[in-house]
């Protein structure tokens, strides 16, 4: 609703606008208080009055400061919410989950914390480290029997978080602790994880039946090899499709008919769509197979 006009003393409200803008607070937000001008009001005061618009830069420069201290008061170091901190991270929850929630600091503030007092960077390192050690205390230690099964999996095609969750395997926390502690357990790792790797490329790679049916399938309501490769799931590159056709007979037969019938198929609708006699379904099949002949 619009105030009417002069409902306030000019220059008492110009008095108390320029202390709350002094105080920090936006024109915005003095709009929106009862009883108080609007914006446009103030700036056709400030066109007006140049004494009072030389006021209002000021408190306006003023106000910016006194937000800017308030926020790096906010951002200061807390003892308190610092000791909450540290506790929680103890308890066993990491930092990067605390840090997402509103009632802990976000991670700005807390790197602010940790280069303004190295005592609480120690404090938190201490903190993680030993919820590392309660939590995990079964994989403390490292075994080299689990060590060697871990190896093993991983170079059948297993990956890490598959053995994490296993009961029976240590978790990846444990995991890392072993490979940063045993260097030559970590070169061992890496090597299984790229075999592990390899294998499970080949077994993406390998022309089943299932998937030899799937793609015939594909190819059947109008598909191709190449589409082939993006619509089923599970199919290789359109450069692999192409070679399994010269290295695998029965796959090469199973796309043969598929495409056959794909063509048999569409000749059918084209005859059913013109409605026209023998001679023309004879026709086309005739040209679909010289195109099927040319075309391989």
């Amino acid at each position: 609703m619009r105030r009417p006009p002069f409902a306030y003393p000019r220059a008492q409200m110009q008095a108390q606008v320029l202390a709350r803008m002094e105080r920090g607070m936006s024109q915005a937000a003095i709009a929106a208080l009862p009883g108080y001008p609007s914006r446009q009001t103030i700036h056709r005061w400030a066109r007006a009055d140049p004494d009072f618009a030389r006021q209002l830069t000021y408190a306006r420069s003023w106000g910016r400061d006194e937000r800017r201290g308030h926020a790096l008061q906010a951002q200061g170091y807390d003892h308190a919410r610092a000791e909450a901190f540290l506790l929680a991270v103890r308890r066993g929850t990491p930092v990067r989950q605390l840090v997402r929630h509103r009632e802990w600091p976000h991670r700005d503030r807390l790197d602010t914390w940790k280069r303004e007092r190295p005592d609480f960077a120690q404090a938190l390192k201490d903190a993680a480290q030993f919820a590392r050690e309660v939590r995990d205390p079964a994989w403390a230690r490292f075994d080299p029997a689990v060590a060697d099964q871990i190896v093993l999996r991983l170079s059948k095609g297993e990956t890490i978080p598959d053995l994490a969750r296993d009961p029976a395997m240590p978790g990846e926390t444990a995991l890392r602790r072993w490979r940063r502690r045993h260097p030559h357990f970590d070169t061992v790792l890496k090597i299984a994880k790229q075999a592990g790797h390899r294998r499970r490329m080949q077994a993406r790679s390998a022309c089943t039946p299932a998937l030899t049916e799937a793609i015939a399938h594909h190819i059947l309501h109008g598909g191709s090899l190449r589409s082939a490769a993006q619509a089923v799931a599970g199919a290789p590159h359109p450069v692999t499709l192409y070679a399994w056709l010269r290295r695998h007979p029965a796959f090469a037969e199973e796309i043969a008919a598929a495409r056959r019938f794909r063509d048999d198929m569409l000749v059918d609708r084209i005859v059913d769509s013109q409605g026209r006699g023998g001679a023309l379904r004879q026709r086309l099949g005739q040209v679909s197979g010289g195109a099927r002949r040319r075309t391989g």
